[in-house]
Order: C-alpha cells, then sequence, then structure tokens
C-alpha cells in the first residue's frame, strides 16, 4: 500500500501469513505454515506466475529475513519452547538451507545492511543481541540488556538508533534512543485508543523507513484471542504528528515491511 493511502493491491490472498520483500523489491518470500514459498513481483507490485515451493519445515515457520546481497533467506522455526535458524539460498535449490546457531531463544527480527541479524532473547529477561552472518563462526554476540518496561524494538537502517515501546513514564510512549540506550527521546507520547474497543490499545510493530526518515507503527485493540483488528500509522522519525496510513488491517507477527525506496508499505489483510 503507497503511504499516500492510494491504490492496495493484494499479494497472497489466503495463503500466507509471514513474509519479507527483498530490498530491490522484485521478489517475494513467503511462509504459508511450514511451506517457504518464493515469487516473483511485477513493477506494480504483483505476483508473476506461480510462486515456487523452496522447501517444507516439520513447523510453522515464524520469521523471514533476506540477506542483504538478496541471495539468501534468513528463516526460523519455534518447537519445543525454542527456535532453531537456518539461511538458505534462493538462487541454488539444490543447496540444503545451513544450521544458524542463533543462541535457542533468540528471535532474530531484522537483518542489518552489514549482514549482522539482530534479535531478542525470550525469558526472565531480555536481552538485545547481534549475529554476524559473514562471520565464520556465526555465534550470537550480546548488544545489552532490555529494561523490562521497554518491547518491539526496531533497529534504524544504519545501525545506530531504536525505536521502542515503552512504559517508562506509565502510559504506553513510543521511544528513540542510540543503541546503547543512551540519548533516549520520546516520538509519540499517546498511543491513539483503537475506536470501539477503547483504550487498551498495544502498539503490535515498528519499523523504520529503508531512507531512515519515517517510522510505520502498528497498534492493536489488545482485547484477547478473535480480534485481529489493527491500524497503522506513520511519525518522521525526527518527530512530528502521527497520523493514519490505513484504518483497518490484521495484525502482523513481525515488523510492517516497506519497499526499498521508502515509499510504499506492505500490510496483511486476513478478512479478504
Amino acid at each position: 500500500i503507497p503511504i499516500d493511502g492510494a491504490r492496495r493491491v493484494s499479494l497472497t490472498g489466503t495463503e500466507g501469513s509471514i513474509a519479507a520483500l527483498s530490498s530491490n523489491g522484485k521478489r517475494l518470500a513467503y511462509a504459508a505454515r511450514n511451506k517457504l514459498k518464493l515469487a516473483n513481483l511485477t513493477p506494480d507490485f504483483r505476483i508473476a506466475g506461480i510462486p515456487s515451493l523452496l522447501l517444507t519445515e516439520s513447523h510453522a515457520i515464524s520469521s523471514i529475513n533476506w540477506t542483504p546481497d538478496g541471495r539468501g533467506l534468513f528463516y526460523q522455526v519455534w518447537t519445543d519452547g525454542s527456535y532453531y535458524s537456518r539461511l538458505v539460498s534462493v538462487e541454488a535449490s539444490r543447496v540444503a538451507p545451513r544450521l544458524i546457531n542463533s543462541g535457542g531463544n533468540v528471535a532474530v527480527s531484522q537483518i542489518l545492511a552489514d549482514g549482522t541479524g539482530l534479535g531478542i532473547e525470550q525469558g526472565s529477561k531480555s536481552e538485545l543481541w547481534r549475529i554476524d552472518l559473514q562471520a565464520s563462526r556465526r555465534e550470537p554476540e550480546e548488544v545489552r540488556n532490555i529494561p523490562w518496561t521497554d518491547n518491539r524494538p526496531h533497529v534504524s537502517p544504519d545501525g545506530r538508533s531504536l525505536a521502542f515501546v515503552t512504559n517508562r513514564n506509565g502510559p504506553t510512549q513510543i521511544w528513540v534512543s542510540l543503541l546503547d540506550g543512551s540519548q533516549p527521546r520520546v516520538l509519540v507520547s499517546s498511543v491513539p485508543p483503537f475506536d470501539r474497543y477503547g483504550d487498551r490499545t498495544v502498539v503490535d510493530s515498528i519499523s523504520w523507513s529503508p531512507d531512515g526518515k519515517w517510522i510505520a507503527v502498528l497498534t492493536e485493540p489488545g482485547v484477547g484471542h478473535g480480534v485481529n483488528d489493527a491500524r497503522l500509522f506513520l511519525v518522521p522519525a525526527a518527530g512530528g504528528r502521527l497520523r493514519v496510513l490505513v484504518e483497518l488491517c490484521s495484525q502482523v507477527r513481525d515488523s510492517t515491511q516497506w519497499a526499498e525506496d521508502s515509499q510504499s508499505v506492505f500490510v496483511s489483510k486476513e478478512d479478504e
């Protein structure tokens, strides 16, 4: 969907729930539960031909991220109380996916331009971790502790800043700080209520545009199982007015996907 709210394009219909767009905007990788598929896109962002099946896992795929060179996919599967992670080529169909040690309970949510992966450890305390996919030994490196008041972090494209949801001041707000946690500032002082559901609104995800100028914020009503409604906002990363981009869409498990030119975002809408 364009950031001016104009013409929307439905891509995978009801088949896919988790997707990742290649940096050049020409290919879409998505998961249909335990099946990882790859589709080519036309210049106007429509699927061309029949998507190919890359692989089938024994359990549902929980996240997908492209490698910076556009030649591979880093994906994770949640099973038996922890994640296992794999790196697969999208060009060599006969090469088996390589198992990556991401730390067991580290949910990788983002691959930066330099090839490092970032994620949060799931457990009694939260930690921000980074994995260098170019290194000979791909072991997770701890960046810093995440306070219990903070969640939904997303790193800026240059790797220097972090946007996150926090309750440090009491009400739910969105802050921006440097990656090490210094120089925190309030970006959104109040998250708007979700219409008829009242003021229990929670932030579902945050994501920076590739040019670093915008931050997309997806909110949900926070009323529990069975309600998948969401609303998408945009706010300038430097600070400014929060405005509605999509009045009604669906929740996502990962951050909102941006097109490479920062002029479009991709959202899920499961009732169509």
